[in-house]
């Protein structure tokens, strides 16, 4: 076992000794001398850093100090001073109910109410009529302008928030129905599911003023029971409200009413932030003692002391189930209150808390890998930036990229049985507090690089002025991180050339172009250049940097990818492109010569790729840009080429490969070279004011006689005259005769047919059906009774080649050299006159 797993198996442990901590710590009560001893451990002074599973213990026992802890209520039955009237107007009634409702507004509420399904309508068999009606909320009004302005606000800050421990500021009170409990013989029970109100953590009953006999209220959530007696208040006069958590566990139960009727109005309790829950009362020496350990957890990051985890998960506890109520789990909202407001009041700008999800993660055939995955992570720290709510909420990643964070075996859960014994069960999708330092909170993002790209795009960029250190911050993490992400490098970097123009940031900004600049991932994509864009870049950078040394860290990037890929020929075409594309956008010639001198050094090694004609033509253009720098190199690469140009021309037969070399790659280098002679000679002969003519070195009048007599050699063979065959199958009459004479002839190139008027066009059908043929129309005879029709048998590609040939040659010798022979213009003259008809 290496060292790596050693530590993983070492950290499991520790996960598994913290688990059971914390959930004894919870279930035993008996554990006070213990606390003494932990208080002991903290106090004393140690020369050595504790070790990091000790850190853990010592948070484990500073939330769970409280034993038994101090449980905020989850339910409640209290009696409200009187309220204003709500003025309740059912649809299609003319007047508002009056409260309390005598026997005529109870029958009229009845006849547009409809039943209310309740869980016991049947008993022994005995099948019972519906006791309890409703009027949905669409179905009524409440004209009380005052009702949403002042009592709910009241019923929000008086009644909810200081019995359940909610922020009232953070809860929105939402009109279920109206409902009317008739007298009965049994009781009634509710069950308040969440599968038709997701977002609702508690139904508000608010009794209004009513007549009635009974209607004790029970509400059950396993063997904890709650029992509100209010039959003796004066019922007629005052309301109460009764909170009942949404649960498919919570039992609702409103006992029979012997007499009179009992009007309710409900409400969904709907919690407008996921830290609603996280408001318990705390003892404030509880949180001293977290905020203690929590600074023994940054001290020991920050002095990269060994085992230190970046990252703490607390699993929620074992009774706690994926779609259970938090109201109905006291001691989750304990520690999540604890770990909040430590957080809040004492390292605001240290730490990141999250809720999310722990789960395995699985492969497609369901094998359950050593990985796991955080989900759904919701940021509950409330004072966050705008950056810290859009960019680090609502994340997911794998703890497979994090080997340092620590997770424990948090999927064997504990639960009790019948007989009050802990069972052990295995359960995924098991919810977790995550606590993360802000100096290790891109490391979250590990997993969701696109998402950090757009949001650095379309967020900070555009608003650089206001979140330039987020900016660089989150740059730095993507360009340093030891973690293997993947990004577009070069779409980075045109995306930080919108900084350039900001006077303030000019150093962050040159000093990130340079990190950019030396990063791997860039340096492996430099090339191929592709876009448009990514030159565009480069010459910019070049340009208009306020940097420098700019040149040099280009220049470094090259030396770079070239030695990288030293024998690859498709990057030394790259690197000659990229040189020649700077030549032309008025880069600096000093900087464009190191580039060159760069790839020299490459590409004359005795170990480098042999390169094509056309690589060889292209970087011999690109040396004529200080040609007597490279006298030495440019003889070299012109016996190259000229020695390719012969192994070409004997291994290929087809004229259209070497026109295709010619036209597009020698000549234009030998034109571009000789501009390049004519403008130093003109430039010296300003200078010493003589008239000398231009001196062409050696190899380049070597290279031009190879490319001229390749050209004579092609333009001197004239393409062969087609011949057609199988003509016996056209038609017979004398006109198409003479045709198909002249085309089977294999010595004839072109004839001259007199057509008769009226034959002209069966003639012209023929002809079409025959490619390809060169069809001249001359004037008709003098006696305007036949046309003169001019064919030449000639294929238009065999044509064009032999045109472009031409001209390539003709190009050639009308460069002025000075010791050119005039027998090549002489031999360019010679069978031109078979062509002359066909431009005439």
């Amino acid at each position: 076992m290496n060292s790596e797993e050693e530590e993983e198996e070492e950290e499991h442990e520790s996960s598994d000794e913290f688990s059971d901590d914390y959930y004894n710590d919870y279930y035993d009560d008996d554990d006070d001398d213990e606390e003494e001893d932990e208080d002991e451990d903290e106090d004393e002074p140690t020369s050595q850093p504790i070790h990091f599973r000790e850190c853990l213990r010592l948070l484990d026992a500073a939330l769970t100090s409280s034993n038994p802890p101090i449980l905020p209520r989850w339910c409640t039955s209290e009696h409200i001073d009187i309220l204003e009237d709500p003025m309740l107007l059912i649809n299609g009634h003319q007047k508002c109910l009056s409260l309390p409702m005598n026997k005529r507004e109870v029958q009229r509420f009845i006849r547009h109410a409809e039943p209310f399904d309740m869980k016991i309508d049947m008993i022994d068999g005995i099948s019972f009529l519906p006791t309890a009606r409703q009027i949905p909320t669409n179905a009524f009004n409440i004209l009380n302008p005052r009702w949403s302005t002042k009592v709910e606000p009241y019923l929000k800050r008086s009644c909810i928030g200081p019995a359940l421990q909610l922020d009232p500021n953070q809860i929105q009170l939402k009109v279920s129905n109206l409902l009317l409990l008739e007298p009965c013989q049994f009781p009634r029970q509710f069950q308040w599911s969440t599968d038709q109100h997701p977002n609702t953590i508690a139904k508000l009953f608010l009794s209004l003023p009513s007549t009635y006999k009974g209607g004790k209220e029970t509400i059950i959530h396993y063997k904890e029971k709650h029992v509100f007696d209010l039959s003796k208040m004066n019922t007629m006069k005052s309301s109460y409200c009764t909170i009942v958590p949404m649960s498919h566990e919570c039992k609702h139960e409103i006992d029979f009413i012997s007499q009179g009727y009992k009007l309710v109005l409900v409400y969904d309790i709907i919690p407008l932030t996921s830290t609603i829950f996280y408001n318990v009362d705390i003892n404030e020496a509880t949180l001293t003692r977290v905020s203690r350990v929590f600074e023994t957890w940054i001290n020991g990051l920050e002095h990269e002391y060994h085992g230190y985890s970046s990252k703490i998960i607390l699993p929620f506890s074992d009774m706690f189930h994926m779609g259970h109520n938090p109201l109905l789990h006291g001691i989750d909202r304990v520690i999540g209150t604890i770990l909040r407001r430590t957080i809040e009041q004492y390292h605001s700008e240290q730490f990141l808390l999250y809720q999310g999800i722990i789960q395995p993660n699985r492969a497609n055939d369901g094998t359950v890998h050593a990985c796991r995955l955080l989900t759904d992570l919701k940021l509950m720290i409330t004072n966050s930036s705008t950056t810290m709510k859009t960019l680090f909420n609502k994340i997911d990643f794998c703890l497979g990229n994090c080997n340092e964070t620590y997770s424990g075996n948090v999927f064997v859960r504990k639960t009790r049985s019948e007989q009050g014994q802990f069972v052990s069960f295995e359960q995924f999708n098991v919810p977790i507090w995550c606590i993360v330092p802000v100096t290790e909170k891109y490391n979250l993002l590990i997993d969701n690089i696109p998402r950090v790209i757009i949001h650095l795009e379309q967020n900070l960029l555009p608003h650089h002025q206001q979140h330039h250190t987020e900016i660089f911050l989150l740059i730095d993490w993507l360009l340093t991180t030891t973690k293997k992400i993947n990004f577009n490098a070069k779409s980075l970097l045109h995306q930080l050339l919108r900084l350039s123009t900001d006077q303030s940031i000019t150093h962050d900004f040159i000093m990130t172009i340079r990190q950019l600049l030396e990063h791997k991932k860039y340096q492996d994509h430099f090339f191929p250049m592709i876009q448009k864009q990514d030159y565009d870049d480069i010459i910019y950078l070049l340009k208009y940097s306020k940097d420098t040394k700019i040149q040099l860290y280009i220049h470094q990037v090259f030396r770079t990818v070239l030695k990288r890929r030293s024998r690859d020929s498709e990057r030394i075409r790259d690197a000659i492109k990229f040189i020649g594309v700077l030549s032309t956008r008025n880069v600096d010639l000093t900087f464009l010569l190191v580039l060159i001198h760069e790839l020299l050094s490459n590409v004359l090694k005795p170990t480098s790729p042999k390169l094509s004609i056309t690589d060889l033509a292209n970087l011999l253009a690109l040396l004529s840009i200080s040609i007597d720098s490279y006298e030495t190199s440019c003889e070299k690469i012109s016996q190259q080429i000229i020695q390719q140009i012969k192994i070409t021309t004997t291994a290929m037969t087809i004229s259209s490969t070497i026109t295709n070399l010619l036209r597009t790659v020698l000549v234009p280098t030998l034109i571009q070279i000789y501009r390049q002679f004519v403008d130093i000679n003109c430039f010296y002969r300003k200078r010493k004011r003589d008239s000398t003519t231009v001196n062409f070195p050696p190899w380049f009048l070597s290279l031009y006689q190879t490319c001229l007599s390749l050209l004579n050699a092609y333009c001197n063979s004239t393409p062969a005259i087609p011949t057609y065959d199988n003509l016996s199958t056209y038609c017979n009459c004398s006109i198409c005769k003479q045709l198909f004479v002249f085309l089977q002839n294999s010595k004839l190139f072109e004839q001259t047919f007199l057509i008769p008027d009226d034959n002209i066009y069966h003639f012209n059908m023929s002809v079409n059906t025959f490619t390809p043929l060169f069809i001249i129309t001359k004037s008709m005879t003098s006696d305007k009774t036949k046309h003169q029709i001019h064919i030449m048998k000639m294929s238009t590609y065999d044509e064009e080649i032999w045109r472009e040939n031409n001209l390539l040659r003709s190009l050639l010798t009308h460069i002025p050299l000075s010791n050119y022979s005039d027998e090549d213009q002489f031999q360019m003259m010679k069978t031109m006159k078979r062509f002359k008809s066909s431009s005439s």
